[in-house]
């Protein structure tokens, strides 16, 4: 991820120049977060991090088990 604010200060700080590549202004330091979360444990975490990257996980099935399902 990279925010306009971040990369305006790493050109400012001659940290990056503008025809460096977009990787050489990637955050590399994010947490993982559930949905579950409580909005207080992320306001912890947004204390010291810019971001989180908030997952969910997806049961994948085959069509034809989602159908056994539903017809019974």
């Amino acid at each position: 991820m990279v925010t306009l604010g971040s990369l305006l200060t790493c050109i400012l700080h001659k940290k990056l120049e503008a025809n460096d590549p977009v990787e050489s202004a990637l955050y590399r330091q994010f947490k993982k977060v559930r949905l579950d979360m409580t909005l207080g444990q992320l306001t912890y975490i947004l204390n010291s991090d810019h971001f989180v990257l908030v997952i969910h996980s997806q049961i994948e099935c085959e069509f034809s088990t989602l159908m056994f399902y539903l017809a019974h």
